[in-house]
């Protein structure tokens, strides 16, 4: 029956439930030092967003402050996308977030608009490959800076 519910998904939709499901599981998730606070070298960082800015967050009235009107279709055109996005995925896959085992709060943010928006852009923003893997050491490379290391380069032969 599990299975049934994933076989008609996108591998985006499938992606964004594993992450979800992932963070609501909190501290019993595999993937917890990634999705949560990551603490390195003593200090503490998130590695993740937790509210991802996406057009799917921006409000109509934000939106049309923008005065290239092509601009102005294509996010509306996104946000429905994200809209139509969320429908099918919370119609396949809330009935199992609130089977999980974790808190009643945590369940039904992974069924709000909200838990879909953090799951899905994690995915498209972070997926590598037509296979959509995810690689959460990549994500670590945004905290290094060639600025603070003090890299020299030879150009001299």
């Amino acid at each position: 029956e599990e299975y049934e519910r994933f076989v008609d998904m996108d591998p985006d939709l499938i992606l964004t439930a594993y992450l979800i499901q992932e963070r609501i599981k909190g501290t019993k998730s595999k993937w917890y030092s990634w999705i949560q606070v990551e603490v390195f070298l003593f200090c503490s960082f998130q590695v993740l967003p937790s509210h991802p800015l996406t057009i799917a967050s921006f409000s109509n009235q934000d939106i049309n402050e923008f005065e290239d009107p092509s601009m102005i279709t294509r996010f509306h055109r996104q946000q429905r996308e994200y809209f139509q996005n969320y429908y099918s995925f919370s119609h396949h896959i809330c009935p199992y977030f609130l089977t999980v085992d974790a808190p009643w709060k945590a369940r039904l943010w992974a069924c709000s608009y909200s838990g879909f928006i953090w799951g899905y852009t994690m995915t498209i923003t972070r997926s590598v490959t037509a296979k959509k893997l995810i690689i959460p050491l990549m994500d670590f490379r945004n905290y290094i800076s060639t600025d603070s290391v003090g890299v020299d380069f030879i150009t001299d032969f």
